[in-house]
């Protein structure tokens, strides 16, 4: 696998954990993951991006990792080898669900759900972009991208590399 996408897959899956709880090396089947937890997005669907929305998920991520390792010790989620039992453990969690809603409302998000299919197409657009010029056109049919996200993500590329980065 190319070492743009093998980079885009493993900040997609600290992402994931990270904004929902601290548990490193998720690889998880996408079917498996909707499943863990209602208003996953669907990772078929391409989620429309702006510049505004890639640079607010930018802002946000750092509010989001924090409040997911508090409520990842308030509610003594499990960590380890099965980041899909914490997963479900928190999203199960009474009141953890609104207290994300919340954090990234300051952010500008409607919700969790829509901030989640922000990350999903903002990692996978950076992928794209990130790729040898011979590689894009494979990874926008893999990744379900539109020309309008990948657009979207080049105006902050700097920002969002410098958050996987720090993955």
């Amino acid at each position: 696998m190319i070492e743009t996408v093998k980079r885009a897959v493993r900040a997609l899956a600290s992402g994931v954990v990270i904004a929902v709880l601290p548990i490193g090396g998720m690889a998880v089947a996408p079917a498996v993951a909707q499943d863990a937890i209602p208003g996953m997005p669907d990772m078929g669907d391409s989620y429309p991006l702006t510049p505004d929305l890639v640079i607010a998920w930018v802002e946000s991520y750092p509010a989001v990792q924090e409040l997911a390792e508090s409520l990842s010790d308030e509610f003594d989620v499990p960590e380890g080898d099965d980041p899909m039992a914490g997963l479900a453990a928190l999203g199960a969690a009474q009141g953890a669900m609104s207290r994300l809603n919340g954090v990234v409302g300051d952010y500008g998000f409607d919700d969790f759900s829509q901030w989640t299919n922000v990350m999903f197409s903002v990692v996978f657009s950076y992928s794209i972009l990130e790729a040898p010029a011979e590689q894009r056109p494979m990874l926008i049919g893999m990744f379900n991208q539109t020309q309008e996200n990948i657009d979207a993500v080049a105006e902050h590329q700097d920002a969002v590399g410098d958050l996987i980065d720090s993955l």
